[in-house]
């Protein structure tokens, strides 16, 4: 009976870890907000950021990379070294124009021995977490008054 156990839980374990292919173009996480132009929905994403307390790790002008320490006790467990510890959540943002909006995908992934040179990442998969910030960013985008003011690359001319 013992010996079962011993072959069976690691399996039990493990079952839930399979990483489920999210049916979208890019295969991530990903909403399209229309209407929105890429530089409002950068604010939305950076509020909706801090309100979960992620920090900002980079930023440029179409991604948005945030990080934390995980809160995950299964990824604490495998992904932890005495090296550096619990590993790191990173989540980025990419942000692209397409006609009528912008799409904004999200890639999760757990980090080990963040910030050294043996620093490791490893893909979360089809997370709920992460697509949650994503549909928060929408409604937030879809609350936000609409404005007809000419993006700033525009009012340079």
């Amino acid at each position: 009976m013992r010996a079962a156990w011993v072959l069976l839980l690691p399996i039990l374990l493990f079952a839930g870890c399979a990483s489920t292919q999210v049916q979208t173009p890019s295969g991530s996480p990903e909403i399209t907000l229309s209407g929105v132009r890429s530089d409002q929905v950068k604010p939305i994403i950076l509020n909706v950021v801090i309100n979960h307390k992620l920090r900002i790790k980079s930023d440029t002008p179409y991604s948005i990379a945030v990080e934390r320490q995980t809160q995950n006790i299964a990824a604490g467990i495998l992904l932890s070294t005495g090296y550096s510890g619990m590993p790191l959540e990173r989540i980025t943002f990419m942000i692209a124009e397409v006609p009528g909006g912008t799409r904004v995908v999200a890639d999760g992934t757990f980090i080990s021995n963040a910030g050294t040179a043996f620093e490791k990442s490893t893909p979360i998969g089809l997370n709920p977490q992460v697509q949650a910030l994503l549909d928060e960013i929408a409604a937030m985008a879809r609350a936000a008054p609409a404005t007809n003011v000419p993006p700033p690359s525009a009012r340079l001319r």
